[in-house]
C-alpha cells in the first residue's frame, strides 16, 4: 500500500508559505503538524509563524496524543498557563467520532443553507 500525503509538491509549498505569511501578518499563532512515514521522535520547532510539529503518521492515530501534548506544552510555556491534557485515542475514539459527525452535520450545506439546499439541482451535479 502506498501512502500519499495531501500537502506535498511545489504548488502546495507556495500555498503554505502564503498561509504562513497571512498568519504572521494577522498575529495568529499557528501550530502546523507535519506527518512523515519515517519513524521519528516528535519534534516541535519554533518558526516565524508559531510552531512546526513533525511526527510519525500511524493509521491508528496514536501519534495524536503526543501532538496534543506538544501543543499544550508550548501554550503553557508561551502564555504561562498550566493546562493539563488527558487524551487517549483508544478510550476517546467513539466520543471523537461522534463529535466529528455532529459538527460535520451542523456545518453541512443542508443545515447552514436550508433554502439553498431546497433549490439544489441534484440532476445537474
Amino acid at each position: 500500500m502506498m501512502v500519499s500525503f495531501f500537502h506535498s509538491g511545489v504548488e502546495s509549498e507556495i500555498r503554505e508559505e502564503r498561509k504562513n505569511q497571512f498568519f504572521i501578518e494577522s498575529g495568529i499563532l499557528l501550530f502546523r503538524v507535519k506527518e512523515t512515514k519515517k519513524t521519528i521522535d516528535i519534534i516541535c520547532s519554533d518558526t516565524e509563524y508559531g510552531y512546526k510539529i513533525k511526527t510519525t503518521y500511524t493509521q491508528d492515530y496514536y501519534f495524536v496524543k503526543d501532538v496534543i501534548a506538544a501543543i499544550i506544552s508550548r501554550i503553557n510555556e508561551r502564555f504561562g498557563k498550566n493546562y493539563i491534557t488527558d487524551v487517549d485515542v483508544n478510550r476517546d475514539k467513539v466520543a471523537i467520532i461522534n463529535l466529528y459527525a455532529q459538527q460535520k452535520e451542523e456545518n453541512s450545506f443542508l443545515i447552514q443553507k436550508p433554502l439553498g439546499a431546497q433549490k439544489w439541482d441534484h440532476k445537474k451535479w
